[in-house]
């Protein structure tokens, strides 16, 4: 005998869905509420695409109904009448799913019902994602974005520009990622990037870690410059090649080191000879003679040499007691402790010294230097000179570090 349909009551879930289509399960009953058990009936599955609902794709099923007049099917893997499943473009348009049921006497059209939810994985093609209630995952694959090759779990190409955006409402929220080797419990080393309180923070966690306090900042750019967790704050990247900013803020590059160090090996040498211009009486209290050698010291930290190569006159003593004539080298009137003295010990005695003197702690800028002479230890002297004859007696300076 057959059996009019007069009811079919559908139950249409996402909540699962079989690796290549829809579940749908349905309960069908006669024309007075019993249901159809043990039998076999024809079902056939129309996707409508569309306000003008264009059929996009035709299948039949054929179940036989439980004891209880249930049939459960898989849209997508009954038998293809036209249209492809597996290329229907879900998220393009709205869809529209329409039943028809034989059970022995023709198809009946049960009505024709609109998809409101499509799952994540039908819609994009990839039957490998998994749905719970507040997630979706894939286990096993490859994600591709702009690509249909990924070689890693997730793979974005673009041909231009391809990027990552991570955005929150908030300007006190936090945006980050994440970089993971390793277990808590056990030997590991945590990354995390993060955008917080006007910072973009480089946080680590560690095994190694001394205070085992979980994520601790090791280095922050902010508006500010770059901070590490030791040491002060760098904002710039010096070109100066006389590092003469003398910042504790400021990392020279490598060209400015290079100038810096080229500029100070060269040094700045300055000499005077024909140091026979006069010639003094002496007394005990040093007195300037010859002629001034003028200096532009460069660098602030730098030191300045003399050297004095000469034939030199001591004069005639004026008495015995005067036991010789000193000589020293001086810098704008002020002597050194790191010098030598040149001393001539006979009246009326022309001899040949060298002096050395090195002065510290001098200022940048230009500077005078002169030999000084004085009788040892009370008298006078006459006619004392440096570089009698005109032998090219010299004094030599040069700026050292």
């Amino acid at each position: 005998m057959k059996t009019k349909i007069t009811l079919l009551i559908l139950f249409l879930t996402t909540l699962g869905f079989a690796q290549n289509g829809i579940n749908y399960k349905a309960v069908i009953k006669d024309n007075i509420g019993n249901v159809v058990a043990n039998d076999l009936v024809v079902v056939q599955f129309s996707i409508l695409q569309g306000a003008a609902q264009t059929n996009v794709f035709t299948e039949t099923h054929s179940p036989s109904t439980d004891e209880n007049g249930i049939i459960t099917v898989n849209i997508g893997e009954g038998t293809p009448v036209s249209g492809t499943f597996a290329s229907i473009d879900w998220a393009s348009e709205d869809h529209y799913l329409n039943v028809q049921i034989n059970v022995g006497d023709g198809l009946t059209d049960m009505g024709t019902t609109q998809f409101k939810t499509v799952p994540y994985a039908i819609a994009s093609g990839d039957k490998s994602w998994e749905v719970e209630t507040d997630n979706v995952h894939v286990l096993t694959k490859n994600v591709g974005i702009g690509t249909t090759a990924p070689t890693d779990l997730l793979h974005i190409y673009d041909d231009e520009t391809s990027g990552i955006n991570l955005s929150v409402p908030n300007f006190s929220d936090v945006s980050q990622i994440e970089f993971k080797n390793g277990s808590e419990t056990g030997f590991h080393s945590f990354y995390k990037i993060l955008n917080r309180e006007d910072a973009l923070r480089f946080e680590l966690d560690t095994d190694l870690s001394a205070t085992g306090e979980g994520y601790e900042s090791k280095m922050t750019l902010s508006n500010s410059g770059l901070e590490l967790e030791n040491g002060t704050r760098i904002n710039e990247f010096s070109t100066d090649g006389t590092l003469a900013g003398n910042s504790n803020n400021a990392i020279p590059t490598e060209a400015a080191v290079k100038a810096y160090v080229d500029n100070r090996g060269q040094s700045n040498y300055w000499k005077i000879d024909n140091l026979n211009t006069n010639n003094i009486t002496a007394t005990s209290t040093y007195q300037p003679i010859g002629p001034v050698l003028i200096i532009n010291k460069e660098f602030s930290d730098s030191n300045i040499e003399v050297t004095l190569n000469s034939r030199v006159n001591g004069g005639v003593f004026s008495s015995p007691s005067v036991n010789g004539i000193n000589f020293k080298i001086r810098i704008d009137g002020i002597e050194t402790t790191l010098d030598n003295i040149g001393s001539i010990i006979d009246s009326n005695t022309i001899d040949f010294l060298s002096i050395f003197a090195v002065f510290e702690g001098l200022s940048v800028g230009s500077h005078t230097i002169q030999v000084y002479a004085s009788t040892s230890p009370f008298g006078t002297s006459s006619n004392v000179g440096l570089d009698p004859g005109g032998w090219n007696g010299a004094i030599i300076a040069k700026e050292t570090f």
